[in-house]
This record gives structure tokens, sequence and C-alpha cells, in this order.
């Protein structure tokens, strides 16, 4: 495992620019570069504060590990002179399996359990089957009233529209282009294709993922439909066979868009195969230590799956050991915001960034995932006493109805109510808090990595923000990470 090794130096001046101690030579260990926090104070008008440095140490053989004593040199104003401090030596034991030392990060999660999100499969296969219920039996219901579906009012009106076919007669020709019309808005879910010309309906239909050959057939037929109308003299031959053609192309059209959804719910189940993957590399490259590569694996795979509390927790660990403590305490709220009662995240805050951890939100007595499979449960019951309602008319699934939905809002009420009043953003880095969008206006006011901000305004690349001192002003939009956005 690693160890966490902190200097903390404390007096009065300008603490920022104090410079890391050299630590003295340490065998068969590997030393990363050490990270920095500095605190400020205004005692009696006097700048003093405190700062420290951690490295992260990497032993690379078991046994006694001993730190010698850390020098430091520092000016006695006093006295008027430099002089020197030591610490004390250290002594740890490297023993199989970790380091017995400082160790402040709980493990990371090795397995991906990511809450369903907007895309996921396991959205589709929770809306899909219920729906499909409903629409069956609105099919059903619609029948039992003699109320005509779509598809067969579009094949009615092809009917007439072959009646009123004959030689020296186009009328038909403006009812076929129309119901051709008709049917491609329905497939394309625009309402502004009656008026469209025959390339406008072409490329609408393209856009919606219906089939390239079946777009520009239904634009090619449209078009030698709308030149008979001013060809008088076309004969029966050519009436049926371009009716035949429309007949083809309005089923076609309804098959299409069969074939989209069939396609999207395939693609949804592609992407935890990807994520997986991802997850599976960023796992392997934190137990190798490779803290820097882990931390982007994480984030890859919270591309595909944004809503994964573990992969959130898990690139905050490894953000954090690659010496980015805003983006760790960034990735650390947004697997609470995600999971309130993740207590892992919880406590990782809580030791090594307590700024941060102010603005984690209170547990709560449902988490996300429990909440979701309520909240599921409901909408399946409600869906299917819907459905029953369709079929036979009765007080009881009304009722039904209304209980489940009341569930459902309750259960997902106690999930979220946390989020309420939180904070919005969270530096990721230190920065300069300016008074205006710009970087070239003055910056008297420093942020530090991992403090929690409200955003109170937006213009451009540029966010007005607020810390928990009260102090306002402008920082780059990509130095605030936000808390609820899912995005790594």
């Amino acid at each position: 495992d690693i160890a966490s090794l902190v200097v903390e130096i404390q007096g009065e001046g300008n603490i920022k620019t104090l410079a890391a101690p050299a630590l003295p030579p340490l065998e068969n260990v590997e030393v990363h570069d050490p990270s920095e926090n500095a605190e400020y104070a205004t005692p009696a008008g006097r700048l003093s504060g405190t700062k420290r440095f951690r490295w992260l140490l990497v032993p690379r053989a078991l046994g006694a590990l001993e730190i010698p004593p850390i020098r430091f040199a520092w000016f006695d104003t006093e006295a008027g002179e430099y002089r020197e401090s030591d610490t004390e030596p250290l002594r740890l034991e490297v023993v199989a399996g970790g380091v017995v030392g400082d160790a402040t990060l709980a493990p990371i999660e090795r397995v991906p359990r990511p809450a369903p999100g907007p895309v996921s499969l396991a959205w589709v296969l929770l809306l899909l089957p219920p729906l499909a219920l409903v629409a069956g039996a609105a099919v059903v219901r619609r029948r039992r009233l003699g109320t005509p579906t779509p598809s067969r009012v579009w094949r009615d009106a092809l009917a007439r529209a072959a009646a009123q076919a004959g030689p020296g007669r186009t009328e038909w020709a403006a009812s076929v282009a129309s119901t051709v019309r008709e049917a491609a808005g329905a497939a394309t879910r625009e309402t502004e294709l009656r008026g469209a010309s025959p390339a406008e309906l072409a490329a609408a239909l393209r856009r919606s993922g219906v089939r390239r050959e079946l777009a520009d057939e239904a634009g090619s037929l449209v078009g030698e439909l709308e030149r008979l109308r001013f060809e008088p003299g076309a004969d029966g031959a050519d009436a049926e066979a371009l009716l035949v053609r429309a007949r083809r192309l309005v089923d076609a059209l309804a098959k299409g868009v069969r074939a989209l959804l069939v396609l999207l719910v395939l693609a949804a189940g592609a992407v935890p195969l990807v994520a997986q993957s991802s997850f599976g590399a960023a796992v392997e490259a934190y137990d190798a230590g490779r803290f820097a590569e882990a931390a982007d694996s994480f984030a890859s795979h919270l591309r595909t799956r944004p809503f994964d509390a573990a992969a959130w927790y898990d690139l905050g660990n490894a953000a954090y050991r690659a010496n980015a403590p805003g983006l760790a305490a960034h990735a650390w709220l947004r697997a609470l915001w995600l999971e309130p009662r993740h207590g892992a995240a919880r406590a990782n805050l809580r030791l090594n960034m307590p700024a941060a951890a102010a603005a984690a939100p209170p547990r709560t007595l449902l988490g996300g995932r429990t909440a979701l499979v309520i909240a599921a449960v409901a909408w399946w019951v409600a869906l299917l006493a819907y459905a029953a309602h369709l079929l036979r008319p009765r007080p009881a699934w009304t009722w039904t109805i209304a209980c489940t939905a009341v569930v459902a809002l309750l259960a997902l009420g106690l999930a979220t109510w946390p989020h309420l009043g939180a904070a919005d953003a969270v530096s990721l880095h230190e920065t300069s808090l300016h008074p205006g969008p710009r970087s070239d206006s003055p910056a008297p006011e420093r942020l530090q990595p991992g403090v929690p901000l409200d955003v109170l305004e937006e213009s451009a690349d540029w966010v007005r923000v607020r810390d928990p001192a009260g102090r306002e002003g402008w920082i780059e939009a990509r130095r605030a990470g936000r808390i609820s956005t899912p995005s790594p």
C-alpha cells in the first residue's frame, strides 16, 4: 500500500511562498511529488498561517523503513538570522499487504455499481415492458370501440385514392402524396412535413434514423406524384404502380421505426460492456500505483456511466493519491450526491478534505438505489393498474394508480431532499477570485482546491461564485466542478 508523509509548518509572513523541505534519501521507497495546502489568518493585523506538504511514499521492500529527520531552514525575525529545525525520525514497518502508518483513505471499490442513468439498458428494460402492456391494452380497447389505428387510416386513404384513379384524372395523386407525408410525419415526429418538398421530406426521414434507401424512395415518390398533378393524361398503369409503391412505403416506414427502437435498445445494452472494461483497467492501474492513469480510466468509465457512485468514489481516491485534492473532493462529493449513504466517501472527505466535507449531503433514510427500486416497483404497479383500467374500468384501479404514484414520489423525495440547499460546485484547483469575468482583472483573493462554492451567475467560460466565508468573485468555469452535473 502507500504511506502519506505530512510536514506542517506554522509561522508569520507569507506562508504561501514557502517551498517544500527536501526529504532525506529513502532506500527502496518511491517518493511522489508533494501536494501543498496553505491556510491564512491575520490576528492583530499580522499575516500568519499554516502550510502542509504531503508526500506519497510507495515502499518497494518489506521490513523496517526509517525516515531520518527532515530539516527546514527559516528566518528568525527577532534574532535577525536564519535558523534550522529538524523533525523527529520516523519508523514504519512494511509488511505484506500494506504499510503500517498513515493510511487515511478507505479502500477502493472493485466492482462498478451504477444507478441506471437516462440511456442505460436498465432504464429501457424498466420502462418498455409495462409501456408495452399499456400499449397492448390501448389497442384492444381501440378495437373494442371501433377506433381505427393510424396505419389503418393511411391504408383507407390510399384505398380511396385508388378509387379516384383513372385515365385523365390526377386528383388521386394529391391524396396519395398527402398520405405519404402524414406517415412520414408520424415516423419522424415532425409536424412541418405537410408542405415539405420531396428533398426536405427525404432529409427529415434520414435525420430520424430511417434507412437512406427508404427516405430517398419517399422523396422520389412524392416528387412523381406532384408532377402527375400537372401532367393530365396519366394512364391507369402509372396510377396502379404508384399506389403499390405508396402502400409498400407506408408499411416500411412503420417497420423502420420499430427497427430503430431495437437498435437503440441494443446500443444501450452495449454501453455497460465498454464501461466495465474501462473500470477494470482503472482498478489495475490503481493497484499498480499508477494513480494518474487510474484517474483517467475512471473518468473514461464515467463518461458513459455518469451515475456510477462507486466509480466516482474510486476516482476520488485515485485523484487524491495523484496529488489532485480538488478533483478528489469533487469526485467524493459526486459519489455522495448519488449515494448519500456512501460511508467510505464521507470518511475520506472528513479525514482528508474537511473543508469540502461541510458540503456533503446528510445521510438519508433511503439510498439512491433503494429509492429507485421502490419507485420502479410503484411504476410497474401503476402501469399495470392503468392497463387493467383500460380493459375494464373500475374505481379500484384508479385508487391503485393514485396510491402507487404517491409512493413513488415519496421514495424519490426521501432520496433527493438532502440535495436541496447543498453547494453547487467545488473548486478543482487553486485559483484566483476575480472581480469580473476576465483573466486580466485584479485578483487579490485566492481559492484553495476543494472549497465548496455557490454558483451565482454564469457568463460564457466564467462563473460568479461565493465561498463559505462569504467572498464573491469570478473564476473560470473549468476550475469549478459541478456537484450535481454528471460529467467527470
